[in-house]
């Protein structure tokens, strides 16, 4: 009987889980699957030392190079994923305004290697 319980209450975890991140206007939430979630979360933390630990720090906190202010990443756990994709992807902020040529590399990046960074940024900072 409690075995029933656990698996209906992990099914209705599941659906409101992903019904939360459908529309892209909700911040990121990592995969369901715990497997999946384990290899989305190493893939992006892989990236993320990569890709955007150069610029933004070790920590992520931020630095400024050659004039350059390269922001912490603490706001991105509020980004919705479209927000995010149209960051990585088109190099423009939530506001619209360009990236110039910083994040480059970002822009061909597949759409779930994107995913994977928001999903871990969003573990690095919290909810």
């Amino acid at each position: 009987m409690s075995q029933l319980t656990l698996v209906v209450g992990c099914f209705t975890v599941v659906s409101l889980a992903a019904c939360s991140v459908s529309d892209g206007t909700t911040p990121v939430t990592a995969p369901i699957d715990p497997a999946e979630a384990s290899a989305t979360l190493a893939r992006g933390q892989m990236l993320v030392r990569d890709m955007c630990a150069s610029c933004h720090g070790a920590d992520l906190e931020g630095l400024t190079l050659d004039a350059v202010a390269c922001p912490s990443l603490r706001a991105a756990r509020n980004l919705t994923r479209a927000q995010v994709d149209l960051l990585l992807l088109e190099g423009k902020d939530p506001s619209g305004r360009s990236m110039h040529d910083l994040m480059k590399a970002t822009r061909e990046l597949p759409l779930d290697d994107v995913h994977a960074v928001e999903a871990y940024l969003h573990t690095w900072y919290g909810p």
